[in-house]
């Protein structure tokens, strides 16, 4: 969106699209921000310190943990503890 000052108009209508009401807002400013709109920051590299997520099959790499899944819905076999590595919760 462009910089300016903005008002919003609500219609509320039934199923058969007759009104049943409509309401505006009051006028909001959005500023000039610099980060709108430009490609800063924007990229497919994972960043350090994170690592990117090695598929191996049905199993999951992701920050020294394994996630293997299954069942058919993408989902983990059994929910790994997040604040230790040695064993499974």
């Amino acid at each position: 969106m462009e910089p300016g000052q903005f008002t919003a108009k609500v219609d509320l209508l039934d199923a058969s699209g007759k009104p049943l009401g409509s309401a505006i807002t009051e006028a909001w400013t959005l500023d000039d921000l610099p980060w709108l709109g430009n490609q800063l920051g924007i990229s497919n590299k994972v960043q350090p310190p994170w690592t990117p997520i090695v598929s191996k099959g049905t199993t999951l790499e992701v920050w020294g943990r394994t996630l293997e899944l299954g069942g058919g819905f993408g989902l983990p076999q059994q929910s790994p503890c997040w604040h230790c590595s040695s064993h499974p919760c």
